[in-house]
């Protein structure tokens, strides 16, 4: 890859989570919180922050509805019990929602897309996407016990795709210690309560 551009988020420390919070979720929120930061600094310096082309407000409502998609599509996801009792609903409407992770996958990979284009600075204008690659810092996902499998899975549904770069920090011995067995252990006894 020729002149590969990255935009790195704050990264997010992932033992703190506690069980209302998702990865996705905090990812959505670093993204977003990133973008408005540059879009302040690019007004307030024009060298500095992203490059506001004329068709920046264009982009902008495009990126907002993208970020709007994904965070419609993660919350139908953590209430997906519901999805089929919404009255309201239509039939298409229903079918829509039943692939939730499908969506959700493909909804936040346009996502990332736009958001790379619209996170251009000074002098990269004319840079390629594939050139361009979000980068998103996971710190101690062995060390959150409870959740910790539900995050590296997240990271797997999700993350893996075109232009992301995951970097996580973990112990393999701890995950292999408490967070790989505690899940089986889970699986195996929902498994032994399905059968009785």
């Amino acid at each position: 890859i020729a002149n590969p551009m990255f935009t790195g988020l704050e990264y997010i420390d992932a033992s703190v989570m506690d069980r209302k919070e998702d990865i996705l979720g905090c990812i959505l929120s670093k993204m977003l919180k990133k973008w408005k930061e540059e879009e302040l600094r690019s007004y307030e310096n024009q060298r500095m922050g992203i490059v506001q082309t004329n068709d920046y407000s264009y982009r902008k409502r495009s990126i907002s509805m993208a970020f709007d998609r994904v965070y419609t599509n993660l919350k139908n996801l953590r209430s997906s019990k519901d999805v089929i009792e919404d009255e309201d609903d239509t039939f298409l409407e229903t079918l829509e929602k039943l692939s939730l992770s499908w969506n959700l996958k493909e909804s936040f990979q346009e996502l990332v897309e736009k958001y790379l284009e619209i996170m251009k600075y000074p002098d990269t204008e004319s840079l390629k996407i594939e050139n361009h690659f979000l980068v998103i810092s996971i710190d101690e996902a062995d060390m959150n016990i409870e959740h910790g499998f539900e995050i590296i899975e997240q990271i797997r549904q999700y993350l893996m795709g075109p232009n992301i770069i995951v970097l996580l920090s973990a112990d393999y011995a701890q995950l292999e210690i408490t967070i790989i067995p505690e899940n089986f252990q889970q699986q195996i006894n929902l498994k032994i309560w399905s059968i009785i």
